[in-house]
């Protein structure tokens, strides 16, 4: 016998699956009119974006040829010599998203400080967009990064992505986010790194790199292939 609730999880999955479908075949339209893939003010080349005021040049997080990277947001914003915010995603069926921010800060409180600064600011601004807490794991964790001092936090946090009806009563969908975040020192620039990743697109080894489903690549190398001009 299949219950009220088996049928309207059934119905949801469907309605999702289609949703996926007309999005993938959209985003996927939209990024052969434009030679598959984004539309940036930045230049890619050889899976590397490099900023349009030539500050920074950084890996994508999904590899030119595959659907993710056709499907892939970006967003951009530059501030002369004080520095430049750049995010990828999400992408096709990849939700994560990858950020990059450089910020001139003549500060002489040291990393520790000015660190936990950015980070306290970013993440008020995510819970404020999201709607729910970030819970941190890690926090202010020395580390190094390319021989330049790093600060790392991991995050995590409950995000709602839809409303499924069981025997009429409706429940929220949640999806827990890993947000992975390093603070590099760049002199005067710093570089604030922060990605969040579903659980389910959290970096496998049994995903190749040239998957055209794949899950990106992981915080820790997006961070390593920063170069500061």
């Amino acid at each position: 016998m299949i219950t009220a609730t088996k049928v309207s999880m059934r119905k949801n999955s469907v309605s999702l699956f289609v949703f996926a479908l007309m999005f993938l075949f959209s985003c996927l339209t939209a990024g052969i009119a434009t030679g598959i893939g984004p539309v940036t003010e930045g230049r890619i080349k050889e899976n590397v974006y490099t900023a349009k005021n030539n500050m920074f040049s950084i890996a994508v997080p999904h590899k030119q040829g595959t659907y993710e990277y056709a499907c892939m947001a970006v967003k951009e914003e530059f501030r002369g010599k004080d520095g430049a915010y750049v995010s990828f995603g999400p992408a096709a069926f990849n939700q994560g998203i990858y950020r990059i921010g450089l910020y001139r800060i003549n500060d002489t409180a040291g990393l520790d400080a000015v660190a936990t600064k950015l980070v306290e600011n970013y993440k008020k601004q995510l819970e404020a967009s999201y709607g729910t807490t970030l819970k941190i794991l890690q926090s202010d964790v020395s580390d190094t990064i390319n021989g330049k001092n790093t600060r790392y936090w991991k995050l995590s946090q409950e995000t709602p992505v839809g409303v499924t009806f069981n025997d009429s009563k409706p429940e929220i969908l949640n999806v827990t986010n890993i947000h992975e975040v390093f603070v590099i020192d760049f002199g005067s620039l710093k570089a604030l790194v922060w990605v969040q990743l579903p659980d389910r697109d959290q970096p496998t080894p049994s995903l190749t790199a040239t998957s055209n489903l794949s899950p990106g690549i992981a915080a820790r190398t997006f961070a390593e292939s920063l170069i500061v001009y």
